[in-house]
């Protein structure tokens, strides 16, 4: 099933063999295939992992070790967009509560994610929302100059903290 394309099929298959008793590495590395075909590549490695530190099975180690060798970069991708997610995540919990605290937020993730366009994006958002709030005259700028406007506000925030870690160093 899962060859022919049909993921769901060979996932429902697999579960309905886990639940009737059958125990076998095979299974669960079908399972980590599929969910590889599905973008799901955190939770394939995990099974890979666990199939190669304690699958009974011997023919089993290598080809999961192997799987974990093929797939370690777009795990590692993967991986990245949780952690940026993360960072995302926390903005917007904040940002109904302290929008200066989510806008810190973003700029400590994009320190963190410097290639982040979602990071980037956000934080552009909601410097352009306080400016709306704070500068009775914004809507009057040119879209360009708000823009660049924003932009030089993103630096200065990201400057403004990279010199508040430095003098924490330093102290």
């Amino acid at each position: 099933a899962r060859e022919t394309g049909a993921l769901s099929l060979s996932l429902a298959l697999i579960d309905l063999a886990i639940n009737e008793g059958f125990q076998s590495p095979w299974l669960l590395d079908n399972r980590a295939r599929a969910l590889v075909a599905q973008d799901q590549i955190l939770e394939a490695c995990r099974i890979w992992r666990d199939l190669a530190e304690r699958a009974d099975c011997d023919e089993m180690r290598p080809v999961a070790e192997s799987m974990l060798r093929t797939c370690r970069r777009q795990e590692e991708q993967a991986q990245k967009r949780q952690s940026e997610r993360r960072w995302l995540d926390q903005a917007e919990q904040l940002e109904p509560i302290d929008l200066s605290s989510a806008i810190a937020r973003l700029v400590q993730g994009l320190l963190a994610f410097p290639d982040s366009p979602e990071i980037e994006a956000r934080l552009l958002a909601l410097l352009e929302r306080r400016r709306t709030q704070q500068d009775p005259d914004w809507s009057t700028l040119s879209p360009w100059l708000q823009q660049q406007e924003l932009a030089l506000e993103s630096h200065e925030e990201v400057l403004r903290e990279l010199e508040q870690r430095l003098s924490d160093q330093g102290a």
